[in-house]
């Protein structure tokens, strides 16, 4: 994963927009295709509904001071911090999300320091927050900086959180799947793949 500002993620189709393209070209309803590993073959599935979650990003950095191993008392730990922020993130959506909603917080990336003897003066990560509806959206963005802070502090460190809104939720209209299910169905009926 390459960090991208929001503003450089998926914004051909909002420039196509912003530039008029709808007002060019009136039309009903826009369709999609998505490839899927997993579904096999000459076969295509239609969601009535939520479809694919959002994806946002957050970049976050964990600044102790360095030092070393041998004398941890007199460094303030990054490592640690961040060992204590990946456990707590996983109960952003366990404690403060319904849990007859969805949400998902992953962390994927640690960066920091380069030698077993030594305490780094900070370490990096990254995750990604997915979910189906803007309210759960919104309460992942404002759990993860809070977390991310307070378990710095907690421990004498300080956080810095990039947290960047990435694309929205795809939620398919139940009209238009069904339109495009019926279509799907002759295309392959016709190619001998019913």
């Amino acid at each position: 994963l390459i960090f991208q500002p929001a503003e450089e993620i998926g914004q051909g189709a909002k420039k196509m927009i912003d530039a008029g393209l709808f007002e060019r070209f009136p039309c009903d309803a826009v369709y999609g295709l998505h490839n899927w590993p997993g579904v096999r073959a000459g076969h295509l599935g239609c969601v009535d509904g939520p479809a694919m979650a959002s994806i946002d990003y957050a970049k976050i950095t964990i600044t102790g001071q360095g030092g070393h191993g041998a004398e941890p008392h007199r460094a303030v730990d990054p490592v640690l911090a961040t060992a204590h922020l990946i456990t707590a993130l996983q109960s952003v959506v366990s404690r403060n999300v319904d849990p007859l909603e969805m949400g998902v917080v992953t962390v994927g990336s640690i960066h920091g320091g380069h030698a077993a003897n030594v305490i780094p003066d900070s370490v990096e990560l990254r995750l990604t927050a997915r979910s189906f509806k803007p309210e759960v959206r919104a309460v992942i963005k404002e759990r993860v900086p809070a977390l991310a802070k307070a378990q710095a502090e907690s421990l004498g460190a300080h956080a810095e959180v990039d947290f960047q809104n990435g694309f929205p939720p795809v939620i398919n209209h139940v009209r238009e799947t069904a339109f495009a299910r019926e279509v799907a169905r002759e295309v392959l009926a016709r190619v001998g793949l019913e």
